[in-house]
């Protein structure tokens, strides 16, 4: 990672659901090789619920406009739990932005919008 970008260490807390996958696709430049050598002794097949995953995302936008990127629903996704992995993120802007989702039935592969500002 080069000092130039500006990055940013979160910590990203498992939830029902979450794959290193979904994880490394809800941040900025995070990849499932740059999750498993960050989290030291992580089990990538049987990730705990609840477990504390150290993050560092690239930030090289610069802007605070709104932006759209996209998750794809995996199997066990809810809106909830595909919401909660996102900062600022609620089930109702999941729905704003996605108004052709069933929000009681969510196909596995279908493509949600998460608007991140």
């Amino acid at each position: 990672m080069s000092d130039d970008a500006s990055s940013e260490t979160v910590t990203h807390t498992v939830q029902p659901g979450n794959t290193l996958w979904s994880i490394a696709n809800a941040y900025d430049g995070v990849n499932i090789e740059q999750l498993i050598e960050r989290n030291q002794g992580l089990d990538p097949y049987a990730l705990p619920v609840g477990a504390e995953l150290t993050i560092v995302e690239n930030n090289n936008s610069g802007s605070t406009s709104e932006e759209n990127i996209t998750h794809t629903v995996q199997p066990g996704n809810t809106l909830w739990n595909i919401a909660s992995v996102y900062d600022g993120v609620s089930v109702q802007d999941l729905l704003d932005a996605n108004p052709e989702v069933d929000e009681h039935s969510i196909p596995v592969g279908s493509t949600i919008y998460i608007p991140i500002s």
